[in-house]
This record gives structure tokens, C-alpha cells and sequence, in this order.
């Protein structure tokens, strides 16, 4: 581990804020990069922080400061701040002191120590996203129970509770006046300037998902969502593949996944590429109909029984 490096920078504001990182400490910290990112954890005027430092044109970094670090720094977009940072090998995990007394009050720390270090890491980013200590605190308990017992999909009677339905668009949602851009596409607009094979995988998928069920297409300027009751999977196709993101109530490490991101403990967005049907074989639509089931509200995304 390397040691300790101050700076003081200005958070440039977007919808994204961050700092530019100076090359100083990008070049100190360089021997424990990886694919150009940097694992760091340190202080934001005094409230502690952990990210990653990103590369950018050159060798230079940014490090993104996100809404829960500025709400515990008590700092805004535009304000100029004192940084100190640590760098870490990439594989490393350093566990922030309140959740390593959460845990070891809830008894859950070795369940917690024998999670995938990925799962760990998408975990802890879960509790810095909170932008009040009490939100963190919650946080921080749902993930010592998530650790004593991981999510399981949970059979129950499907929910009957109405559909709100948007007056302006007619898009259906769980949640009344749900925040959603009212924009009108099609899946000419989705594929349009996409190989004939990436509509060909995408027609597939809704052959699979059809077969479990009932299910809404609804097209975005480059994607599609597949509904029941809420969104459970999407398609977003590339030039040589189409990348498929299933909603799962738990994590699955598997290989095959190019991305999971964790939401919740309870909410595991995982992303896989599909380059041919081959692809969509009996493990693949086990995960379909599994994702399908929370959409329906069939399977509690949050895990209970």
C-alpha cells in the first residue's frame, strides 16, 4: 500500500460531479492500477469516502463524487474540497468502520468475509450511496441480514393491486406518477443502423420470455424492456452482440455475466452478451424465467418468504 496523498481541487458540477485528480498522484498511485483504474479510499473534508479513480485522456484521473459522499461531507457541486487518498491493489477490500461494527454486531462478518469480493465491493458502494447517516444505517443492517441469509426467489400468490397508467402516454407502472420520459420509439428506431442478426437474437429472447407468460415490450431510443407487472429485463443491442441485463432478487457469480451491478442486496442487475440463439440455452432461460417472476410479482425481489 502506498502512502497518502492531499489535494485540494474544485467538484466540477454535471450530472456526474467529480474532481480532477492531479497528475502527481496519478502518477504516485499508477503501480496499483489496473486497466487504468485506481482503488482508493481516504477523507472529503474530514468524512471519509472509498471509489475509484478513472481514467481519462492521458494519464491523468478523475473520481466522481456522488451524492453520498457529498451529503456526508456536507459539501455541493462547485465547492472546492481537501482530499486525502489511499490507493489499494485492485483486488483489496477495505471495510469502512461502521459496517465492520454492524456486522460484527449482527454476528454476520464472517457471512459477509465469505461473499465474492465483487459482491462485497457492490455492496459497500450500496451503503456510501446513502445521503443521510440514517439511510446508511438502514443500509447497513439490510446487508448484515442479506449476509446471514442471501436471497432466495420466494413463491407467492402474483399481486392484484392495479397498474397506474400514464394519461400521457399510456405506459403502465407499479407506482403512481413513477418518474419515466413519455417519449414514443419502436423497435425499427431501436435497430435502426443494427446488423439484421442483433433483431434476429432480440426476436429470440422475446420467444423465450413469451413463453413463461404474458410480457409488454417497451421500446426506448436504444433499448427494449420486457414487462409483466414491472420491468424485469432489456435488450440493448451493439454491432456484433446484444447485451441482455436480467433483474435478479440475488447474485449469480457466474463467468458468463459481463457485469453485475447491485441496486440493493436484493436488487442484482446482471448483464450478459448474446452473440448468437446458441447463447439462449437452458441455464440462460432458467435466469429468464426466474427474472420473470419478480416482473410478474410472483417472486418478492426483495427476498422475503
Amino acid at each position: 500500500m502506498l502512502g497518502t496523498m492531499r489535494f485540494t481541487a474544485p467538484i466540477r458540477p454535471g450530472p456526474n460531479p467529480y474532481v480532477e485528480v492531479p497528475a502527481a498522484v496519478s502518477s504516485a498511485f499508477a503501480p496499483l492500477a489496473r486497466a487504468g483504474r485506481i482503488t482508493v479510499d481516504g477523507l472529503l473534508n474530514g468524512a471519509s469516502v472509498r471509489g475509484t479513480l478513472m481514467p481519462t485522456s492521458g494519464a491523468g484521473h478523475r473520481l466522481y463524487i456522488n451524492g453520498g459522499m457529498r451529503a456526508a461531507a456536507g459539501v455541493r457541486a462547485g465547492d472546492t474540497v481537501i482530499i486525502d487518498l489511499t490507493a489499494h491493489p485492485p483486488d483489496e477490500l477495505s471495510v469502512p468502520d461502521d459496517l465492520a461494527e454492524g456486522l460484527a454486531a449482527a454476528g454476520a462478518r464472517a457471512a459477509f468475509d465469505s461473499l465474492e469480493s465483487a459482491h462485497r465491493r457492490e455492496l459497500q458502494r450500496y451503503v456510501d450511496d446513502a445521503r443521510s447517516p440514517a439511510t446508511r444505517a438502514a443500509r447497513i443492517a439490510g446487508i448484515a441480514q442479506h449476509a446471514l441469509a442471501p436471497a432466495r426467489p420466494s413463491r407467492r400468490q402474483p399481486i392484484r393491486r392495479p397498474l397506474w397508467t400514464c394519461p400521457a402516454c399510456g405506459n403502465q407502472f407499479t407506482t403512481r406518477n413513477q418518474f419515466h420520459s413519455c417519449a414514443r420509439h419502436s423497435l425499427e428506431d431501436v435497430f435502426d443502423r443494427r446488423p439484421p442478426a442483433m433483431r434476429e437474437l432480440f426476436d429470440a429472447v422475446h420467444e423465450v420470455v413469451r413463453s413463461f407468460g404474458a410480457v409488454s415490450v417497451v421500446c426506448y431510443q436504444d433499448s427494449v424492456a420486457f414487462m409483466v407487472r414491472a420491468r424485469f429485463a432489456g435488450v440493448v443491442p451493439r454491432q456484433r452482440w446484444v447485451n441482455l441485463q436480467l433483474w435478479l432478487p440475488r447474485r449469480v457469480d457466474s463467468t458468463r455475466f459481463a457485469r453485475i451491478e447491485t441496486l440493493t442486496p436484493n436488487t442484482n442487475i446482471h448483464t450478459v452478451r448474446l452473440h448468437g440463439v446458441v447463447d439462449l440455452d437452458a441455464q440462460l432461460r432458467g435466469w429468464l424465467a426466474e427474472a420473470y417472476a419478480v416482473g410478474a410479482g410472483i417472486a418478492d425481489p426483495r427476498g422475503r418468504h
